[in-house]
């Protein structure tokens, strides 16, 4: 046998003698913790899945069988329809864990943003509780915690679940750190970092079991290439006023906005709340080609595949109302008074405009 009967902590596969096996080992002791795979990822942020195995990873998944166990299902707040996944809708044991609320924190209107996305997933028809929580500060994490606990005294297997980049492993090392015990998962925004089922244990009586992530291919995270850096470290504002009809913003080489009529008289903006090192690059229609054809030496995140991109048209808008969108994954956007605006996503992304902003 080329496998240990021992699983690594990061990725929940076993142990492997085989050097093209994934969670591949050179020597298991009783210390080690991580496989060659998530060591690497873990210390120099470099994650190999050329022997990754997509298949058996959705296999993996289609054998659980939640309605057995209680489920934090947990949610990116920049990316919240999509990574709220329907199969998991009307589990009872299921807490949904909605996760970097910390950067709002700067806004000074936290409670605004909890109340309008807490509203925004029950009218999605989400009906179970919901618990804000941040990475940073472990806003919350005593929250999660105690539900986890209680649900165990239940004698109920908890399964941490969630679609691929949405902080699945931030958080048990959030809860592991809580219990002050050692945090070991890796992070990472590549996709297949989590292979297998992985039982963490938090105290004597509670463990949680780390499951892979479900593919997430409407998340802009999932589909940028995977040596892009994205520094969510901190997230800032990029305002701009609108003067002219036409403007064109770059959201780095993944979107595009097309700002086509604006209404006279008024004052018109548009406003960016993104990763600190994304570029928004703003131009007119008439150089719109000449971009295009410099676009690798301006921007520093492109797409992995080039399966095209499609435009959503939004026309005769709302005057003096500002509306928003999300950019799955990255951030958000919000304008007024524009009357006639078109947004180029990826074929695969759809644009969801709501007639309210939460920044």
């Amino acid at each position: 046998m080329n496998n240990y009967n021992k699983k690594c902590l990061g990725c929940g596969q076993f142990f492997s003698k085989d050097k093209n096996n994934p969670s591949y080992v050179e020597k298991l002791t009783e210390k080690t913790k991580l496989c060659k795979r998530c060591f690497q990822l873990k210390n120099y942020g470099i994650l190999n899945n050329d022997n990754v195995d997509n298949t058996m990873i959705e296999n993996t998944l289609e054998e659980i069988d939640f309605n057995l166990g209680s489920i934090v299902l947990v949610v990116d707040i920049f990316d919240i329809e999509n990574s709220l996944m329907d199969k998991f809708k009307n589990n009872k044991n299921l807490l949904i864990v909605v996760n970097k609320i910390n950067f709002f924190k700067k806004l000074k209107k936290v409670n605004e943003v909890m109340m309008t996305v807490g509203s925004t997933i029950k009218d999605l028809g989400w009906n179970q509780n919901v618990i804000f929580y941040d990475a940073v500060d472990k806003f919350k994490i005593s929250e999660i915690d105690r539900w986890i606990k209680n649900e165990s005294k239940k004698n109920k297997k908890v399964y941490m679940v969630g679609k691929t980049n949405v902080g699945k492993s931030s958080l048990i090392n959030a809860l592991l750190s809580f219990n002050k015990k050692e945090e070991v998962l890796s992070v990472s925004y590549i996709k297949n970092t989590t292979l297998n089922l992985s039982k963490i244990k938090l105290d004597k009586f509670t463990s949680v079991i780390d499951t892979p992530g479900y593919s997430n291919d409407k998340n802009f995270l999932s589909i940028c290439k995977s040596e892009n850096k994205i520094n969510f470290k901190k997230m800032v504002f990029k305002n701009y006023a609108l003067k002219d009809n036409n403007q064109i913003f770059f959201l780095e080489d993944v979107a595009k906005i097309y700002c086509e009529t604006l209404y006279e008289g008024k004052p018109n903006s548009i406003q960016f709340f993104v990763p600190d090192n994304f570029i928004i690059h703003r131009t007119n229609v008439k150089n719109l080609e000449k971009i295009e054809n410099k676009k690798d030496e301006i921007f520093a995140i492109h797409l992995d595949n080039n399966e095209g991109f499609k435009i959503n048209q939004f026309k005769d808008l709302k005057e003096d109302c500002k509306f928003f969108f999300f950019i799955n994954g990255l951030g958000i956007v919000s304008f007024k008074n524009i009357k006639n605006i078109k947004i180029e996503f990826p074929k695969n992304i759809d644009v969801r405009l709501f007639e309210k902003s939460i920044i």
